[in-house]
Formats: structure tokens, C-alpha cells, sequence
């Protein structure tokens, strides 16, 4: 008599749980990435108890020892502070003018430190052209 088996071994591997544990794994990287401030910019914020004013896309930044940081890239290295200042406000005033920006808002990380002229000179740069500015405080 020739019995004949009717259940062979499955050599076929499931992969939909690796792809939903990958899938898991991205999503937990993506939401705590995104609370990276990444600048390379040393900057000493003021303290604030108030809830976090609404951010924008682009951001200047002013550190203790005189030197301006727009979008992630140093402002007139090697040049003088009025040099420095000029370049500033000629950028802030080319983005805004750019009709593609949707987000009008420019954040302000300023240092404990600066001069009130110095983060003035920024807030009078984006009103005069129509856009709002969002202080960057600590907690």
C-alpha cells in the first residue's frame, strides 16, 4: 500500500511582520527627529512660561558674540557688524518678498545676551514687509 502524503512542508516565509515592525520602527525615528533643533549655533534662549508661539519656516538667529545665523547658514563672517546687519535684512526681505512662501513667520532665537538693537533690527525687518515674527523662548 503506497500512502501518499497530503501535507507537504511550506518553504514560504511570511515578511508583512517585518514590514510592520520597519514600519513602526520609521514612524517612531520620524516623530522623535522632529524635536531636534539642530544649529549649530550656540545660543542661550530667555526663560518664558508661556506656550510656544506659532513657528515658520525660516529662522534667524543671533548669538552672544555678535554673529547672525540665517536659515541654517552664518551672515557675513569676516565682515563688520553694520556689514553684517545690512546682508541680514536684505535676506529676510528677499524671502519675504518671494510670492511662493506660504508661512510669513520668522523665528527669533536670540541669546540672553544680545542687545535689544540687535533683535530690533530683525523685528523692524519683517514687519516692514508684512510678516510676523515668533521670539523663541525656553521653558
Amino acid at each position: 500500500m503506497g500512502f501518499k502524503r497530503r501535507l507537504q512542508p511550506n518553504a514560504e516565509f511570511s515578511t508583512s511582520s517585518i514590514a510592520d515592525i520597519v514600519f513602526l520602527l520609521l514612524i517612531f525615528f520620524l516623530l522623535t527627529s522632529q524635536f531636534v533643533t539642530q544649529s549649530a549655533v550656540k545660543v542661550d534662549l530667555p526663560k518664558s512660561a508661556s506656550e510656544k508661539p506659532a513657528e515658520g519656516e525660516a529662522t534667524v538667529t543671533i548669538a552672544s558674540d555678535g554673529t547672525y545665523q540665517w536659515r541654517g547658514s552664518m551672515i557675513g563672517e569676516g565682515q563688520t557688524r553694520s556689514e553684517k546687519e545690512a546682508l541680514l535684512v536684505e535676506e529676510i526681505k528677499a524671502y519675504l518678498s518671494d510670492s511662493t512662501v506660504k508661512n510669513r513667520t520668522i523665528n527669533l532665537r536670540g541669546d540672553t545676551a544680545i542687545s535689544y538693537g540687535s533683535a530690533a533690527l530683525v523685528i523692524a525687518a519683517v514687519s516692514e514687509m508684512g510678516g510676523a515674527v515668533a521670539i523663541q523662548t525656553q521653558q
